[in-house]
């Protein structure tokens, strides 16, 4: 077993193997800082800070457990927390639903070109900055001048208070994270279909299955399992 382990230890130390170590830390360097820097940094401070009693006009005061035991006797905690949940509940349910139905859909017999605009125009939205995209909605959720209200006019619905309104706030919310979010989740279930060997679909129409048969089912089933195990 020693001998085993120092020959290992050998190879890992070994000049090509030092090369290439030291040229992959070199390329994930600038995520490792990134991530240093913008979220491991800031959630120590979070902690550190969640212990003391800080106004920002004074000096921290350590009080301990002191922050948790008030949040614990806030009413509202128990709201924001359902809130919460809610949220998490839809928002991810709307984006991995809605992201498999328009991979299944994209990944029909098309024009090439006209699937790579559709995901594209689909994608899109991911890649935007979450404060353009809230001015954007702000604009689209406006009472009066809004385009959305614009359009339930039309058809007679009276206008929605969609960011004044408690009711409507949090599904407001989970409209504008689908929207921007749900272009992720069709890449990943895009993925999925088209990692399934197309021997399953000759299989399936050899046994005599429809599209509404196992065949049909195959890609459903790949989209969820790779969505669901790749979903940020």
């Amino acid at each position: 077993m020693t001998s085993i382990a120092n020959d290992a230890a050998a190879g890992w130390f070994s000049p090509q193997n030092r090369k290439e170590t030291i040229a992959g830390l070199l390329f994930i360097a600038p995520a490792l800082i990134g991530f240093a820097v913008f979220v491991a940094g800031p959630m120590a401070a979070t902690v550190v800070l969640s212990l003391m009693k800080y106004d920002l006009f004074s000096n921290p005061s350590f009080v301990g457990l002191a922050n948790f035991e008030a949040m614990l006797d806030d009413r509202r905690l128990w709201k924001v927390l359902g809130n919460t949940a809610f949220f998490a509940v839809f928002a991810v349910a709307g984006n991995v639903g809605l992201g498999v139905v328009l991979a299944v859909l994209l990944n029909r017999n098309m024009s090439k070109t006209v699937q790579y605009a559709y995901r594209a125009a689909y994608f899109f939205p991911s890649l935007v900055g979450l404060i353009f995209v809230a001015v954007i909605w702000q604009f689209l959720f406006q009472r009066d001048i809004g385009v959305i209200n614009y359009y339930l006019g039309l058809v007679g619905i009276e206008p929605v208070r969609w960011l004044s309104s408690a009711r409507n706030a949090l599904w407001s919310v989970i409209i504008l994270d689908i929207w921007k979010n749900v272009g992720f989740a069709m890449l990943i279930a895009t993925a999925g279909l088209q990692s399934i060997s197309k021997d399953y679909y000759d299989a399936a129409r050899v046994d005599g299955s429809s599209s509404r048969g196992p065949s049909g089912r195959l890609p459903c089933r790949s989209c969820l399992r790779r969505s669901f195990s790749c979903s940020p």
